[in-house]
């Protein structure tokens, strides 16, 4: 509160503990931006980017992947849901969306981030998709281990079979889920 009186932004991370029948362990977050009217003081969410200045904002030798990256997703029926910093690529099953993919651009980095906690909380079969998934991303010599997920932190020219392998890794994650369906 005291900060949100000196008009700063403050964010909030929530964490969330769950245990699978497996015994696996999974966190997730979530961003809270507060608000807190009883004091007058405010804080906003950035203003939502888009398509065009997310290209704007990236390295003229990452544009072409992500200018394909966009049109695959867009031939594919797979949904861009844009966020302040960028967007998440989602495959659509009846109205329900599943996150694959965050691609993110600031000032300091440009990248892909993959985690597997959407499709565990909603898809059939989950484990050994998401580790498919993941070894295929990770065959491309581009994606890291970063914790449960992967990132890849975009900093140089990548070539058209490595930009062809992700759109096939991405392509098989939106299969296999549109195959696997919703937990019931």
């Amino acid at each position: 509160m005291f900060l949100n009186k000196k008009n700063l932004e403050v964010y909030c991370i929530d964490f969330k503990y769950f245990k699978t029948n497996k015994g696996e362990r999974i966190i997730t977050s979530n961003f809270i931006v507060k608000k807190d009217k009883n004091e007058g003081a405010t804080t906003k969410a950035k203003p939502k980017i888009n398509k065009k200045i997310f290209i704007e904002h990236v390295d003229e030798y990452v544009r072409d992947f992500f200018n394909k990256l966009f049109a695959f997703a867009s031939e594919n029926k797979m949904l861009l849901h844009w966020g302040s910093a960028g967007f998440l690529l989602n495959v659509d099953l009846s109205g329900n969306h599943v996150n694959i993919l965050y691609g993110y651009c600031s000032l300091s980095a440009v990248g892909l981030y993959i985690s597997g906690v959407e499709i565990r909380r909603k898809i059939n079969n989950a484990e050994n998709l998401i580790d498919q998934y993941f070894e295929k991303l990770q065959s491309t010599n581009l994606f890291k281990p970063a914790s449960n997920e992967i990132k890849w932190v975009i900093n140089k020219p990548i070539n058209n079979q490595q930009v062809e392998n992700i759109l096939d890794s991405i392509l098989f994650v939106k299969n296999r889920i549109e195959a696997e369906g919703l937990i019931k």
